[in-house]
């Protein structure tokens, strides 16, 4: 049974190496993954790629160098306790006040909400 042929191989093959890029980090645009692709003898056009990163659900986020490409985590080949959204709000130093301020926010609307219901 042929689940397509050598183009879509190729496709996959470099949908995978578009992948590990990513996650390993330090990839800073399309740009700069089309030259570590063209190094790993994946040469791609620039349409091919787009559709790769789109593909991949990919962003682009502030590191801690600056703004980089990023992928989502695969949840089931994580490890339990490893990654996850806790790390990544906990990895930005401002997370502690992020989360101050959006407490203050929410006991404000639930004051809010409380005072409408019982209000006149």
């Amino acid at each position: 049974m042929d689940h397509g042929g050598p183009e879509e191989k190729a496709e996959a093959v470099r949908r995978r190496a578009v992948r590990d890029l990513v996650v390993a980090g330090d990839i800073t645009g399309p740009r700069q993954l089309a030259g570590r692709l063209a190094e790993l003898g994946h040469p791609t056009s620039a349409d091919d790629l787009r559709a790769d990163l789109r593909a991949l659900g990919a962003v682009r986020v502030v590191g801690p160098s600056g703004p980089v490409l990023a992928v989502p985590v695969d949840r089931a080949g994580a490890a339990p306790g490893e990654g996850g959204l806790v790390a990544e709000i906990t990895a930005d130093p401002d997370w502690k006040l992020q989360a101050v301020v959006l407490t203050v926010v929410l006991v404000f609307l639930l004051a809010g909400l409380v005072a409408w219901l019982l209000g006149p």
